[in-house]
């Protein structure tokens, strides 16, 4: 009888081991999954948030006038400047590339407006200035490469400004404004491919002039 006692003490003791421990495998089981779940909503939200930006400067692309912008932007409580630099270089790009204009010159204006410091900004002005030089805009073009000497006159697209000048100078027949502004290029960027430009259109200018 003892032993029998014994026997069913036993048993019930390496069962409640084996049940805590099918327990404890449950539990960790469980908070994986919520670990798992905690983290795809971290990602869910984080992504939420991204397309409520790049909303945001769609709407500025598309000019939402800045009242209601400004309501969006509460609304959201968001730093656009956290997230858009990217983004919106990346439409000042899609729309040179595309050659329209009026999309262009928001996405400039929004992003110098954002960033008016970035290491992109004069490439910003100067794709604006390209594009209103190709679209015969001369007088444009030269107001935006004037902008690039005024507000950032060591960043690299500089000596391309003034070359720029100097081509819009002489799409307008002012030789010697144009000739000024490639000899400016000549002297102060030497070995640049500017330079070369600058070179063989002041040999064109003074062919012309003989």
């Amino acid at each position: 009888m003892k032993f029998l006692n014994l026997t069913i003490l036993l048993f019930s003791v390496f069962s409640f081991s084996g049940c805590a421990t099918r327990q404890q495998t449950v539990n960790k089981n469980y908070q994986k999954q919520v670990n798992r779940l905690t983290q795809q909503l971290r990602k869910q939200k984080m992504i939420s948030n991204e397309l409520k930006d790049e909303n945001l400067v769609l709407r500025q692309l598309a000019g939402v006038p800045e009242p209601a912008l400004s309501r969006v932007q509460r609304e959201g409580k968001r730093d656009l400047k956290v997230y858009s630099e990217k983004f919106l270089y990346s439409q000042i790009i899609t729309a040179f590339k595309k050659e329209d204009r009026k999309k262009l010159s928001r996405a400039v204006t929004v992003f110098l407006k954002q960033y008016p410091k970035s290491q992109r900004a004069d490439n910003a002005i100067y794709y604006k200035a390209l594009l209103d030089f190709r679209s015969g805009r001369l007088a444009e073009s030269l107001e935006e490469f004037d902008r690039i000497l005024d507000h950032y006159p060591k960043a690299n697209k500089t000596p391309s400004a003034i070359l720029g000048k100097g081509l819009a100078y002489k799409a307008l027949n002012l030789s010697d404004q144009a000739k000024i502004m490639f000899e400016n290029v000549m002297n102060k960027y030497p070995k640049t491919p500017e330079y070369i430009r600058a070179k063989r259109e002041i040999r064109e200018i003074e062919k012309k002039s003989l």
